[in-house]
């Protein structure tokens, strides 16, 4: 896994098969998938509440988040 900073530029979300997926675009232009199921309510709020331009730190394997850092 590799853990990335950076600022939001794009959030997108779809559901899938009963789950909201998310995708998150940094400011290194990559995109990273988040699988709402993967997460508890704490990590979602937290990452719910977070808006373009503000900073996040997650760690992510082959383009899908795996973890997000509450700050």
């Amino acid at each position: 896994a590799t853990d990335l900073v950076g600022l939001i530029t794009d959030i997108t979300s779809y559901v899938s098969g009963g789950n909201t997926i998310y995708w998150v675009q940094l400011d290194n232009d990559e995109r990273f998938k988040i699988n709402v199921s993967n997460f508890t309510d704490e990590e979602m709020g937290y990452f719910v509440s977070l808006d373009i331009g503000d900073s996040i730190t997650i760690s992510v394997l082959n383009y899908s988040v795996i973890a997000i850092t509450i700050e």
